[in-house]
């Protein structure tokens, strides 16, 4: 490929992505929002743990949710399922390392490995009912481990290059799709809210620092999932 054609390529695919993303806010904003409304109350938690050595990790996973935001806006939405992908990951590991200081430490000199089985270990895991019931033991742990497992599940078919995962098999192009976008949004909400759910459960006594729309949209996501038992009553 010349240095021109590949020029030409560059230019004509920024244009696209371009058209892509103008499409996205145009006939998607409702969703875009509800995104956005759910990154700030994530990124409330995650100011309220500064004093967490782990909080790098939570800030880490937000950028991750913002840079599939980006990239599926563009019509690239295999690529943003595999940022999702690196969300779920993280954000359950952050429970992880908060709870296991020393192999923070050693993940943080590259000496450790931390894998999904071991987030899943009975023993030693966070998804696990041992792990769970220590902060709430009347939580719904079955249903929520099935969930996130169901979540993960998902997004690694977009990593592994299944065939029916593949973005190029309906079109040489990247193109906007409403339908697909939809898809990924419920993802991204799904990911962040299960994220929220664990905050919740795992550091509830900072749910009194919540204000009210914070507090609504956590009801709202604890109803949406099924989580009864975590609802806060009002006082505002």
């Amino acid at each position: 490929m010349s240095g021109l054609t590949a020029e030409l390529l560059l230019i004509t695919t920024a244009q696209d992505l371009s058209r892509n993303i103008k499409k996205h806010v145009e006939e998607c904003s409702e969703k875009i929002s509800s995104m956005i409304n759910h990154l700030n109350l994530l990124d409330f938690w995650s100011e309220s743990l500064v004093d967490t050595p782990t909080q790098v990790i939570l800030k880490e996973i937000g950028y991750d949710l913002l840079s599939s935001i980006y990239i599926s806006t563009n019509g690239m939405y295999r690529n943003a399922y595999i940022s999702l992908r690196s969300a779920i990951e993280l954000g359950i590991g952050f429970f992880y390392f908060t709870d296991h200081n020393y192999d923070f430490l050693e993940w943080k000199r590259n000496n450790f490995d931390l894998t999904w089985s071991r987030l899943k270990d009975f023993d030693k895991g966070v998804l696990s009912k041992k792990y769970l019931s220590l902060f709430n033991d009347k939580f719904n742990f079955e249903l929520y481990i099935e969930l996130v497992s169901n979540i993960y599940r998902e997004c690694s078919e977009y990593v592994h290059g299944k065939y029916d995962y593949m973005h190029s098999t309906d079109s040489h192009r990247i193109l906007f799709s409403k339908e697909k976008f939809n898809e990924w949004s419920n993802m991204f909400l799904q990911i962040v809210e299960v994220i929220i759910v664990l905050l919740s459960v795992r550091f509830n006594e900072k749910l009194g620092d919540l204000d009210g729309f914070q507090l609504e949209t956590s009801n709202d996501i604890f109803r949406k999932l099924g989580f009864m038992e975590l609802i806060i009553e009002n006082e505002y």
